[in-house]
């Protein structure tokens, strides 16, 4: 779990966030939405560890791993698309690789004690490999690699041939095969087809751990997402649902906040209406000078009209 309590982050003298909590928990799939530059990513940098808040706490549930997919992906080569997105598989990989030397030193030692002992090496090892799901994981990145695009022939190319929009899908294979505990996601959707966006719609909602995304793929959001998180004024407010449920519910808090503004403004001018008739009344100085104290502590109600 992550939980962001009294955030606060500004950008020179603009103010981002004031005052945004918030708990991200296994289950939870949010879409971070608002209007460009309200702080999606900076929030998404937040959450990861990338960026500090300039005030509030992030805690992090300890031995928690976080994958972050960022708009922007590092350029690699050297490595074949598959071998790449194995890369994920962290101690299966490194295991394999001390396998197969294993199995070149035991086919250059002749029978005996010293091979008795690769033997037994070989066999603990393997037994681990299989514990950690070695031999269903390069299946497992090819099944990825597939629902992302990627046929046969693709995943045997050298990665560093392929173009930015390749690079990202591997950068999305890759975190999809790691299956971190927090799923962090910036635009996922840009540079995928709509094949591939349809078969990671469903991976996603069969997620079980927590996913942080932004699109602006409305029915990308909607199919994954059952939490939105509306980023305006320096603050967030969460949904429970999807994005039609979102839309829903914000219209709906938008008229009652409406009708709340408009009520308080009729008040309002009732007590200066008040305040002007009677200000030079002897009778009534007491009452116009508690109207005036009331009208500047009120606490005026404020419509945000921002749209995601």
């Amino acid at each position: 779990m992550i939980s962001l309590s009294g955030v606060e982050r500004a950008h020179g003298t603009r103010v981002l966030f004031r005052d945004v909590s918030l708990r991200i928990m296994p289950g939870r799939r949010i879409a971070l939405v608002g209007a460009n530059g309200v702080g999606k990513t900076t929030l998404l940098d937040i959450v990861s560890g990338e960026q500090q808040p300039d005030g509030g706490e992030v805690a992090r549930s300890r031995d928690q791993q976080i994958g972050y997919l960022r708009q922007e992906v590092a350029e690699t080569s050297g490595r074949t698309v598959l071998a790449e997105v194995l890369t994920a598989a962290g101690d299966v990989t490194s295991l394999e690789q001390r396998l197969r030397n294993l199995e070149a030193r035991i086919a250059g030692t002749p029978s005996g004690e010293e091979q008795d002992a690769l033997l037994a090496d070989y066999g603990r090892l393997q037994h681990h490999f299989e514990h950690l799901g070695g031999y269903s994981i390069e299946a497992a990145a090819r099944r990825v690699l597939a629902g992302l695009g990627f046929d046969d022939a693709d995943v045997e190319r050298d990665v560093g041939l392929l173009s930015g929009g390749w690079m990202m899908r591997v950068a999305l294979a890759r975190l999809l095969l790691a299956r971190p505990d927090v799923l962090l996601l910036d635009e996922p959707t840009n540079h995928l087809d709509l094949a591939s966006v349809t078969w990671l719609e469903q991976f996603l909602a069969d997620y079980d751990g927590a996913i942080v995304l932004v699109s602006h793929d409305r029915d990308f959001i909607n199919a994954v997402a059952n939490r939105v998180v509306e980023i305006a004024h320096a603050s967030i407010t969460e949904y429970v649902g999807d994005y039609a449920d979102f839309v829903e519910e914000r219209a709906l808090r938008l008229a009652q906040q409406e009708a709340a503004a408009s009520n308080q403004q009729r008040k309002i001018a009732q007590t200066e209406r008040f305040i002007e008739r009677f200000r030079y009344k002897a009778s009534k100085a007491r009452q116009v000078q508690s109207r005036v104290k009331a009208l500047d502590r009120l606490d005026r109600v404020e419509v945000q009209r921002d749209t995601a």
